[in-house]
């Protein structure tokens, strides 16, 4: 799968460049790739997608990857990880990790409970007709759900940058003090014919095919 093996190749790269600099260092990552009518998301951490559908309902494109996740618990446990609540009521492996998947954060990796393998998700964007989509990172979800998101940003679709800049500052007056960052995608009257899927790589530039054969031994398959 491509999108799984270029997670994973970059998080070998993070974590090479973290042993050279003797400095630990570890991110999420979420990547959303439209190629004609099809959504494919990807994500590694708590980075969260949501789709505005046609009639203004939200749509998760991603689900957050965190220690009390019922199934991400279970395979943390089975690795060895320890699961715990600290004194802010929030959920950690090894009284540590927020999240149950990264990028990078290599001395975890060794212990295998940390994993970078992406969870992906394919929508057929003929079905729900998406007025927008949202990409954000953590910082703003901590005090915002999908439905308020969606809510937000449906009333400021008229402001240059779609109402994400609003929405950056709205969770900051909330109370929101990790990373914010937000990515507003606006379908105006977009049209959604029939796409193939295996199509998909039809998209992939021939170098980037090039080096995947490269560095993995095998050309790109579909996701």
């Amino acid at each position: 799968m491509f999108l799984r093996d270029v997670f994973k190749s970059t998080d070998l790269d993070l974590c090479a460049s973290a042993r050279k600099r003797e400095f630990e260092t570890g991110t999420t990552a979420l990547v959303a790739i439209i190629d004609g009518s099809q959504l494919i998301v990807a994500n590694v951490g708590d980075s969260r997608g949501v789709m505005c559908d046609s009639n203004g309902d939200p749509v998760p494109l991603s689900f957050d990857q965190k220690p009390d996740r019922k199934d991400e618990a279970e395979r943390l446990e089975k690795a060895g990880g320890r699961i715990s609540c600290d004194d802010g009521g929030i959920t950690r492996l090894n009284d540590c990790f927020a999240i149950s998947r990264s990028l990078g954060d290599q001395a975890e990796k060794l212990k295998h409970q940390l994993i970078p393998d992406p969870e992906v998700f394919i929508f057929d964007l003929s079905k729900y007709k998406p007025k927008f989509i949202v990409l954000a990172t953590d910082g703003l979800y901590h005090h915002l759900t999908n439905d308020q998101v969606v809510a937000f940003i449906h009333q400021r679709l008229h402001e240059d940058d779609l109402g994400a800049k609003s929405l950056v500052r709205y969770a900051y007056l909330l109370g929101a003090r990790d990373n914010i960052t937000v990515m507003v995608i606006y379908f105006e009257n977009d049209k959604w014919p029939p796409n193939p899927r295996n199509s998909w790589t039809t998209m992939i530039p021939s170098v980037v095919r090039r080096k995947y054969t490269e560095v993995f031994g095998y050309p790109v398959e579909k996701p």
